[in-house]
């Protein structure tokens, strides 16, 4: 195959490309590249629709679902993650499965990895930053500076599950294991190795346990 086949090939694909971005020429309104300046204000010729490949957010992205590779400036939201969300700002979604890396990260359901200054979730992950918060019914690992829990649990709905290091640690209900210097807990089923242990106002130092 000579070089002006192998240009006309790409040519062509690129063609196909360009007008599938642009008039949505697949019956499921799907797209392998989209660009937005903002959620209303699409790049031409790649609209802010469903993703599947790359979307591109110079301040913020669209609330649409993305399989692949969500990028952005400043901020970037998507309705779901199958892949990585990524940014300098803040970013969130309904669902992440996968991957979330950026300076703030909120998701309504995390079956991922979320690492950044700020990490807020719901769900079952990895939680790795400076601050790391999970809400009730979640099941979730954290790495950080501070690492809290605060949401109570109805023990008739299941509970929180987390295991905790952090220089401080934080934890209402559920069952945990908290690992660091400064380790407060209240109510529910907890193991606690660090300098100083609370539970339920009572201090125990370097090793501290409680059932419900």
């Amino acid at each position: 195959m000579n070089a002006r086949k192998v240009a006309r090939i790409v040519a062509v694909a690129a063609m196909v490309l360009l007008t599938n971005c642009t008039w949505g020429a697949s019956s499921a309104d799907w797209f392998p590249v989209s660009v937005c300046l903002t959620m209303a204000r699409p790049i031409p010729p790649f609209p802010c629709d469903n993703v599947a490949g790359l979307s591109l957010c110079l301040l913020s992205g669209e609330d649409c679902p993305v399989y692949g590779l969500q990028a952005s400036c400043l901020s970037g939201c998507a309705e779901s993650i199958y892949g990585v969300q990524t940014g300098a700002g803040y970013q969130c979604a309904d669902d992440v499965y996968g991957l979330q890396i950026g300076g703030a990260n909120v998701t309504t359901n995390l079956r991922g990895v979320q690492v950044g200054c700020l990490n807020a979730m719901q769900g079952c992950g990895l939680q790795v930053g400076a601050w790391n918060i999970f809400d009730e019914h979640s099941a979730a690992v954290q790495i950080g500076v501070f690492n809290s829990h605060f949401w109570k649990v109805d023990w008739d709905k299941g509970s929180a599950n987390s295991l905790q290091i952090g220089i401080a640690n934080r934890a209402d209900g559920g069952f945990r294991l908290q690992i660091g210097g400064l380790n407060l807990s209240d109510d529910g089923s907890c193991f606690q190795i660090g300098v100083l242990n609370f539970h339920n106002g009572w201090i125990t130092p370097v090793l501290g346990w409680s059932f419900k």
